[in-house]
């Protein structure tokens, strides 16, 4: 074969396999490697070298591809992640708002019946109704009790009675005292004796007197707003009627047994307690409390007929650690 013309091929072939060469160059080539072995097997190894350049960039290709489409489901993943992230952080956020709010609302009822309560003792004519029903719930033993508790011009007169279903009186007391005074009558009119008792201390505050209910409210009043609102946690709130008025209902659950529960019943117009109710899993206790504004006389204070009672004189000597204790006596 000539050796010049499988020169000249031999520099065509690279471009033939990469197709840049004109139709007559790859006449004149084909019409040479048909007679030239060496020229051909030359374009064999071209074209093999080709080919697998080919598969190598497809390969390659497939690779970027696998990764792009991994990458994408990356992102697809984090994108679905961060936005139930967001959605649970909006989710959460309108809870804790609509929780917040509840307890405010709440807290704001008991602080406001709470201290119209304790403004009482800035009166100088009240009274206090309370009428206790218990029962225990092993037994289906049931008790009622009556409280009055009367303050006129620094004149303080308690009473109270308690009976059974069969009308069996448990006690039946009433005393008598005057603020500033260290002394109080004391009458019980079961046993039909009258107590002139004297203390080592003054009846100072007629706040002795205010609602059971208070006590009830009395750990959200005093606690810090955050402390506060989190007493909130397990309180519900709802509007209910009792005996024709319109109430706030405030029950708050045991945190270890939701069967278990305190309710406090506050009337809207007055934000005043008017029922209270402590369900325990062996006891039911439920208190209804009304209240007499500027309508006591002195004749409400007058000592009851104690004819026929057996009357004695006691001085009470209480130590200063248990005086410092006592927030009420009667």
């Amino acid at each position: 074969m000539n050796k010049k013309e499988c020169n000249i091929v031999r520099d065509l072939l690279p471009n033939l396999v990469e197709n840049l060469i004109t139709d007559d160059s790859k006449q004149f080539v084909q019409n040479h490697i048909s007679n030239c072995s060496e020229c051909e097997e030359i374009l064999e190894m071209l074209q093999n070298d080709k080919n697998k350049q080919i598969i190598n960039s497809n390969e390659k290709e497939k690779i970027e591809i696998n990764h792009l489409k991994k990458y994408s489901r990356k992102m697809s993943l984090l994108k679905m992640l961060l936005f139930s992230i967001i959605v649970i952080i909006i989710v959460i956020l309108i809870v804790l708002s609509i929780y917040l709010v509840k307890s405010i609302h709440i807290r704001n009822i008991k602080i406001t019946a709470y201290n119209n309560v304790q403004k009482l003792e800035k009166l100088d004519n009240f009274a206090i109704y309370e009428v206790y029903r218990q029962l225990y719930l092993l037994d289906n033993t049931e008790f009622y009790s009556f409280s009055t508790s009367e303050y006129k011009d620094n004149k303080l007169k308690v009473a109270r009675k308690s009976i059974d279903k069969n009308n069996n009186l448990s006690y039946d007391n009433v005393y008598y005292t005057e603020m500033g005074s260290n002394k109080r009558i004391e009458i019980d009119n079961i046993s039909k004796t009258v107590t002139n008792a004297t203390y080592n201390y003054t009846f100072d505050n007629p706040s002795q007197i205010s609602l059971t209910a208070n006590a009830l409210i009395d750990a959200t009043y005093h606690a810090n707003f955050f402390i506060g609102i989190c007493f909130e946690w397990f309180t519900d709130i709802k509007t209910k009627t009792y005996n024709n008025v319109e109430c706030y209902v405030l029950r708050t659950y045991n945190s270890n047994n939701s069967n278990e529960y305190n309710e406090v019943w506050i009337d809207k117009e007055r934000m005043f307690p008017i029922r209270t109710i402590m369900k325990f899993e062996k006891q039911y206790t439920e208190i209804i409390y009304s209240i007499s504004i500027n309508n006591l006389t002195d004749e409400d204070f007058k000592i009851q007929n104690i004819d026929f009672y057996t009357i004695k004189d006691i001085q009470y000597n209480i130590k200063d650690d248990i005086l410092k204790g006592i927030e009420t006596i009667y």
